[in-house]
């Protein structure tokens, strides 16, 4: 069973990939960051925590920084998902059909079956790792060992290290093993306290980075997070009918599917009596706990919610689910007909993103990969430039640049503290910005460039030139505007 799984999930996998690199020289707004971030390995980049980066810079070391490189690193870590979930739910379960067909359902959920494949990092890390925290908790609900709390700290710590949110997930769980009895000797144990220092000494050396720049990082979560960005009700009030809204689209196809092929496991406790297991009660109260903080935080705090925070919660909603569904003694044929199902989703997964990248563009749809990087280039080379530190006014047109430069360091407004990769510098800068209408640089990008470099964007008459190349697959215009400069600020770059 469990190589079958492995051969099917490792195969649709597989497919994403081939498409992605239907269009190599074209990148998302998740790409370009790691492509910008993953220039040089550091303790903390600001905008995330930087485990996936640094795991993306290794990817880059050995592959070059590339689509490849992106695909094939997001796309591991999704396979490791689904085998990890397979595993904590065959030792919940033990039952190795349903916890195969648990590891299916996630192609039923559009976070996981969707979302992940086009435009997410940290989140799909974050996803994974609490499929890696379910299994170390059920582990332990069997068996508790030392080394089992010591591999929970651990997973707990690389949690921190891949997004914040997923400690939130860590919370949920522990209090909710905590409030069940069959359970809280689990959550009460004194080696606790040897999950608590190993987190720490995996995630140490960032977190002294985040206290060492707590004032700078603050300030950048609340402008991400929106907090305080709007004032009054309405706000506040959409933000949590978003909240609602994204847990209701995340579940509903999984569901619906559960009751349409297993209605006898939502009719009472079933013959052999799995929904008094706790571990029905542990993942199901940490999704429902995390969910309700979640609202606390938009409530209380006004945070602009964004549907990917629900993702490691999601992730475990076929735990919680199949040991329901075991209770009702689910026949072979009925496991068929999941199966069926769910790769069904997966199927439409892949016909979705098809159409997303290789047909939606060509309709005249719009698209991130919509951007003629290759003519971009050919034109910035044409005009004489060999090297040097690139600084951009927007994160999507910097990834796409250093996809067209990869040896060149690139600087964006949108990520104002990030300092260029050692070794940058002892060449003009060049300047590139995306024109929309007046072919002047946007305020935000000539301020950034005047606080970092120490100069005045030009822009007077042959300063500064224009490229509108053709190449976009949907036929829509683009263009930049680019000059070159030296920069006599501090950690330009530029010589």
């Amino acid at each position: 069973m469990t190589r079958r799984l492995l051969l099917g999930v490792g195969a649709a996998l597989a497919a994403h990939v081939a498409i992605r690199l239907v269009v190599p020289d074209s990148v998302q707004h998740d790409e370009a960051e790691q492509l910008v971030l993953a220039q040089a390995p550091a303790l903390g980049y600001w905008v995330n925590p930087p485990l996936y980066t640094w795991l993306q810079y290794l990817v880059f070391r050995g592959l070059g920084a590339g689509v490849l490189g992106l695909t094939l690193l997001k796309h591991g870590i999704l396979f490791a998902g689904y085998l990890l979930l397979y595993l904590a739910a065959r030792r919940a379960l033990r039952d190795a059909g349903l916890a195969a067909l648990a590891a299916l359902a996630l192609w039923l959920l559009p976070p996981v079956a969707i979302e992940a494949h086009r435009d997410l990092t940290h989140s799909v890390l974050a996803m994974v790792l609490g499929a890696a925290l379910a299994l170390a908790l059920v582990g332990l609900a069997d068996r508790r060992t030392t080394g089992g709390y010591a591999l929970l700290g651990a997973l707990v710590g690389l949690a921190a290290l891949a997004k914040y949110n997923a400690l939130l997930l860590v919370a949920a769980l522990l209090l909710s093993a905590a409030s069940l009895p069959a359970l809280r000797p689990v959550a009460t144990d004194p080696r606790l306290l040897l999950s608590a220092l190993t987190a720490l000494a995996v995630a140490g050396p960032h977190l002294g980075w985040l206290v060492a720049n707590w004032t700078a990082a603050w300030e950048d979560a609340a402008a991400k997070l929106g907090l305080g960005a709007a004032g009054g009700l309405a706000p506040v009030v959409a933000s949590a009918a978003d909240l609602v809204l994204a847990t209701l689209v995340a579940i509903a196809p999984l569901g619906a599917a559960l009751v349409l092929v297993f209605p006898a496991a939502w009719r009472g406790a079933g013959r052999d009596g799995g929904p008094r297991s706790p571990l029905v009660p542990l993942f199901t109260r940490a999704i429902v706990g995390a969910v309700v903080a979640l609202a606390v935080v938009v409530v209380l705090f006004g945070a602009r919610f964004k549907w990917r925070w629900l993702d490691p919660l999601v992730y475990l909603a076929p735990l919680p689910l199949f040991l329901r569904v075991q209770a009702s003694a689910p026949d072979a044929r009925r496991r068929r007909r999941f199966a069926v199902l769910a790769g069904a989703a997966a199927v439409l997964s892949l016909l979705l993103r098809a159409g997303e990248i290789g047909v939606g563009p060509r309709l005249g749809l719009s698209s991130r990969l919509d951007v003629p990087t290759r003519a971009l280039a050919a034109g910035i080379r044409d005009a004489g430039f060999r090297g040097g530190t690139i600084v951009t006014d927007n994160l999507v047109l910097a990834g796409n640049l250093r996809l067209a430069f990869p040896d060149a360091p690139v600087l964006t407004a949108e990520l104002p503290r990030l300092t260029p990769p050692p070794g940058a510098g002892g060449a003009p800068c060049l300047l590139v910005w995306r024109v929309r209408g007046e072919v002047g640089p946007p305020r935000r990008f000539a301020e950034f460039v005047r606080a970092r470099l120490g100069v005045d964007v030009p822009d007077g008459p042959g300063a500064v030139r224009v490229l509108r190349p053709p190449g976009t697959l949907s036929g829509r215009p683009y263009a930049v505007a680019f000059v070159r400069v030296s920069g006599a600020g501090t950690g330009a770059g530029c010589g």
